[in-house]
């Protein structure tokens, strides 16, 4: 029997390196390993083993890009009706060469995606296709590798290369786009590229001889030939050329006709052109300082005359910023401020920066409480997470400005000794905090850009250039026009296009592509219009965009893979797939589940029933999602890149089609239905006899609300609201009695958690009642009933057990809930709040937190939400992770807020990726464990099985953190969602609510009003400085808040306890 080798060929090769900081040359062995099974990814070719993603069956031409095409316009490329792009290694590597790791990641996004058919060819590796040492030449790799797919798929597919640079190398003289590749001739030898390199000192040179030439044997670049034979050389004639296009020509003749692709690229090209005319020598110089050069740059950093960090931009001035330098836990951990346009240095919000000290003469003092201050009007949106493990010389050549021959001669000279002096800072700041000392905070200015923020960003036209556009007759010339972002913390944006017309009085979103020195502001480009300004759809869209939800239509190709159903209803489990699970539908379970009023996504139930020897069975059942979403197909890369459903005031966007989430998935009442079950059996003093995981097929008897269920716990007749299901009389009793069951043990379970530190937080969800215009007419905090946690309390169960069992099967690859302890300085505005009640706060640990809380919240009841909710905004984040990610010494697993020492998601699957990930981990557990049990009789148990996880700590890692930033996206566009509604309503109809003053300032009050979870200023005089209080005389007939107010005998109380000293 053959046996193929892993690789055929080796190179290897020397390498010297200059490293800047020593000043020292380096001799570096490099060497390569090739290999001749790098599967092409076209579907239908038999020499190479399948991939998911994989290229359009139905492909027509494959497109090969180069590195400049995809970075300068990979939001076209992420449009989703680009597909059967073929990206090359080589390319992608000169994109992160550059330091544009956001790019790159976007880039991987897209082959990864099985929705887009893109895929990833390694030609650094393959024989046929691989350079030699040394090759400097991108436009050979990339025509060696055109070369390669034009004759592997047969001649039988165009291939197109999409490059500006090889295209102006074609010859002059051709009307059409020139021969880039041939067949090789029967018989004729391949010439090496070593050959190639001995005869052209220049690379480029050799491909212009190439391009040139008219011989059919030409054109032939390969890697040096391998021992065994090509097998896969056409011997049929069919298309003989790779058209190598410019971009302009590819989109214009493969895209013209599709709006939205050509608009896109149009308004890049227009884009790109204006910043080069803003960047050119005849522009006359502006004010702000060149960047500093890539060698000071590694230098500041490495001396620690730089700082490097995230640039956060305050909302409450367009010309303030600070990045945040050090990690939690060192030594230097401290903030530095960023103030004035010429300090800001074009830096724009979540840019990656590099930033140096002023004098510490030019430091300024904090007030005691400017903590507080930027808390105003703030989201819950996290601080972007950023590639800290980069290194120093990456980031230091990571940006590709046009200005990088400066440095510091060319800027403010660096302050000698800035670690130092941030290190002494950052000590006597904590003694500031102790006695009550003023401090100072750090000033410094931005030195270069390691790292574009590269978002797309919500604006509108200027009102001034609105005005200019209407008074005179639009032409399609191009033009330019300013534009203001919804985004406070952002800059206004110059955006030029031949449509201007289009854009106005509507909200769109671009793209910035630079800023140059010469500008007053980034130069963009229209990606995309919502639809007009103060449209309630349109602002729901901008809020999706400023969130980071990424939303679109479910493709064809997953659609094919849901099950061929005309009636869901009478949809029928398979019966050879029902002999194979657990079958729970006998009315000893009546199993029900308890959610919402008109919710269809049903995902647990709950069932409880005696067992004859006088125990309890408890179970949790969970839609068995997985078994609708096979592992790999195009519905799972629809959950994974979604990653999570998300709810808005105004619509749902589904993680899955609605055919699953909402019918052949979801555990409707009175249909049979697949589940993940969790049972326990119970002693009578309810702890945990034994445990049972497994497949089941079940059938619900009712979909409670949980009004119903709270009415019949407490004995009453249930509600019967237009949404309710009708329970029948002669079941009150039976269920009164599980529901029992559950209160019982969710009281038990609850109390446990709470011994051990489980904190009691507040969210501050709100509920709204729209008109037939889908506006908002009413707001109200969603009522809380005593059911709901014991649902909860019962998921929580569920997730915790499921956690354990697979963190045990798969030690190191299992995926869990981690939420670490939160830091101690995060708790400044808690801890001035216990304070004043008469409580010292204690952070220790989570049982102390919990004490402080408790205490607090009993001494001062009118500020106890308030304590709450900044409790809850101070903790540190839950995220998903890998037990592999698990190392001695550092942050463990645990849940921090539920004080569990396990935790998973589990209960959630057909709105959250990650249930469907871990039942599938679950399951395979469940399996591990048969097949040890049933090899026992003849050997003892191979603990080697479990060992064997459906995906490696790599991958699950890398899915952790998309599942992360997913979750936080939708967070995000729920919060914002719900402040949206808020607003429109609160302009329509102005209210008047009980409210906290938690900081006083010289000119305002800062509040927070508990029923709406709202923290913000009112201001006590107007823009010029003038006290103006809009209060009338006793008795006038108005409308003025004021007065209604104290028609309604609001007072203004203390909040503090009454026996305490002032």
């Amino acid at each position: 029997m053959e046996v193929a080798m892993p690789w055929i060929h080796h190179q290897a090769w020397h390498r010297h390196r200059f490293r800047k900081r020593g000043f020292s040359l380096s001799d570096q062995a490099m060497e390569s390993y090739l290999r001749e099974d790098v599967p092409c990814g076209f579907p239908a070719c038999n020499s190479c083993k399948s991939t998911r993603p994989h290229l359009p069956t139905d492909a027509s031409h494959v497109v090969i890009p180069d590195h400049s095409v995809v970075g300068d316009y990979l939001e076209v490329f992420q449009l989703p009706d680009l597909r059967g792009v073929v990206y090359l290694t080589s390319c992608i590597k000169q994109v992160l060469d550059k330091g544009n790791h956001r790019k790159g990641s976007k880039i991987r996004e897209l082959y990864r995606d099985i929705r887009k058919q893109c895929v990833l060819f390694d030609d650094t590796h393959c024989v046929w296709t691989a350079g030699q040492p040394g090759e400097s030449s991108s436009t050979i790799q990339l025509m060696r590798a055109a070369n390669y797919y034009l004759q592997h798929l047969d001649h039988k597919v165009q291939v197109i290369v999409v490059s500006d640079a090889a295209a102006r190398q074609q010859p002059a003289s051709s009307g059409t786009p020139s021969n880039h590749s041939r067949p090789v001739p029967e018989g004729q030898r391949v010439p090496d590229s070593s050959t190639l390199h001995a005869v052209h000192e220049n690379p480029d040179d050799e491909l212009d001889q190439l391009l040139q030439s008219g011989g059919p044997e030409d054109f032939v670049l390969c890697a040096p030939a391998p021992s065994h034979s090509c097998a896969h050389v056409p011997t049929s004639q069919g298309l003989q050329d790779v058209q190598v296009l410019t971009s302009a020509e590819y989109f214009a003749q493969y895209w013209g006709h599709v709006p939205v692709v050509w608009d896109l690229y149009d308004s890049i090209q227009q884009s790109r052109q204006a910043a080069a005319a803003e960047g050119s020598p005849s522009r006359s110089a502006g004010s702000y300082k060149p960047y500093w050069s890539s060698h000071t740059l590694e230098q500041a950093l490495n001396s620690g005359t730089a700082f490097q960090g995230v640039l956060n931009m305050s909302k409450q001035s367009s010309q303030e910023g600070s990045v945040h330098v050090g990690n939690h836990g060192s030594s230097l951990m401290s903030q530095i401020l960023i103030k004035g346009k010429p300090c800001l240095n074009r830096g724009m919000h979540g840019d990656m920066v590099a930033v140096c000290l002023l004098p510490q003469s030019e430091w300024q003092a904090a007030p005691a409480d400017a903590a507080q201050d930027d808390d105003i009007d703030e989201s819950d949106a996290e601080e972007p997470e950023e590639a800290a493990d980069s290194t120093v010389g990456n980031l230091a050549n990571a940006h590709s400005q046009s200005d990088h021959a400066g440095g510091p001669q060319d800027s403010s000279e660096p302050v000698d000794g800035s670690m130092q002096q941030l290190q002494l800072h950052t000590s006597a700041t904590r003694q500031a905090k102790g006695h009550g000392w003023q401090r100072l905070i750090p000033v410094g200015e931005i030195a270069a850009i390691l790292q574009r923020a590269n978002q797309e960003i919500v604006v509108s036209m200027a009102e001034e250039d609105q005005k200019a556009l209407q008074s005179k007759q639009l032409t399609t010339r191009s033009e330019a026009v300013i534009c203001v972002p919804s985004d406070r913390r952002l800059p206004k944006v110059r955006v030029r296009s031949s449509q201007v017309g289009r854009l106005l009085g509507q909200r769109f979103t671009v793209c910035c592509t630079g800023w140059e020195r010469t500008s007053m502001y980034p130069s963009a480009h229209v990606v995309r219009v919502l639809g007009p300004i103060n449209d309630l759809r349109a602002e729901t869209d901008a809020v999706l965009v400023s969130a980071g939800v990424q939303w679109q239509p479910f493709s064809d190709l997953a659609l094919a893979e849901l099950p061929l159903v005309t009636d869901p209803d009478a949809w029928r489990l398979p019966e050879e797939e029902a002999l194979c699970r657990r079958d729970l539908r006998g009315l000893e379970y009546f199993i029900c589940s308890i959610d919402p009023p008109g919710c269809t996504d049903v995902d647990d139930a709950l069932s409880a029933r005696q067992l004859p020897n006088g125990q309890t069975e408890v179970g949790v059942h969970i839609a068995d999602v997985s078994h609708f979403v096979r592992k790999g197909g195009f519905l799972d890369g629809e959950g994974y890149a979604r990653g999570t459903t998300v709810y808005l005031q105004d619509r749902r966007l589904d993680m899955l089609p609605a055919l699953l989430s909402e019918q052949l998935c979801s555990l409707r009442a009175g249909h049979d239905r697949c589940a993940v079950s969790v049972l326990w059996t119970l002693n009578a003093d309810r702890t945990v006899d034994s445990l049972w995981f497994g497949r089941s097929i079940i059938r619900s008897q009712y979909q409670l609300t949980y009004q119903q269920a709270q009415d019949m716990l407490e004995g009453k007749p249930p509600s019967t609201g237009p949404r309710d299901m009708p329970v029948n009389p002669s079941h009150h009793a039976d269920l009164q009695s599980r529901l029992s069951v559950f209160k019982h043990l969710a009281d038990k379970l609850r109390a446990a958690r709470v011994q051990n530190g489980a904190l009691e937080l507040e969210g501050g969800e709100l509920s709204f009642e729209t008109g037939p215009d889908g506006k908002p007419r009413k707001v109200e905090g969603k009522s809380h009933l005593p059911m709901m946690a014991v649902v909860a309390e019962m998921m929580i169960f569920a997730n915790a057990a499921v956690a354990h069992r697979i963190a045990g099967a798969f030690p190191g690859a299992a995926l869990l809930r981690r939420h670490a302890p939160p830091r101690p300085d995060g708790f400044e505005q808690v801890r001035e709040l216990c304070a004043a009640a008469g409580v010292t706060l204690d952070v220790s640990s989570n049982k102390a937190l919990a004490a402080s809380l408790d205490a607090a919240c009993s001494a001062s009841p009118q500020a106890a939400s308030l304590i709450r909710s900044l409790t809850t905004r101070a903790m540190s984040e839950a995220e998903y992770c890998s037990t592999g990610d698990l190392r001695p010494g550092g942050e463990g697993v645990s849940h921090f807020g539920l004080a569990l020492q396990e935790y998973t998601h589990f209960t959630s699957p057909i709105r959250r990726y990650a249930d469907v990930v871990v039942h599938r981990q679950l399951l395979q557990a469940i399996k591990l464990q048969a097949d040890q049990v049933s090899e026992e009789a003849a050997s003892s148990a191979d603990d080697s099985l479990s060992s064997e996880p459906l995906m490696t700590h790599a991958e699950l890692a890398s899915a952790a953190q998309i599942m992360n930033e997913r979750h936080r996206a939708s967070k995000r566009a729920q919060k914002q969602s719900s402040d949206l509604y808020l607003l429109l309503l609160l302009h329509r109809e102005p209210h008047v609510e009980a409210a906290v003053v938690y900081a006083v300032r010289p000119t305002s009050l800062h509040v927070f009003v508990p029923k709406f979870h709202l923290k913000g200023s009112v201001h006590l005089t107007d823009r010029a400085g003038l006290v103006r209080l809009p209060v009338t005389a006793p008795g006038q007939d108005t409308d003025d808040a004021f007065s209604i107010s104290q028609r309604r005998q609001h007072r203004l109380e203390s909040g503090l306890p009454a026996n305490r000293e002032a």
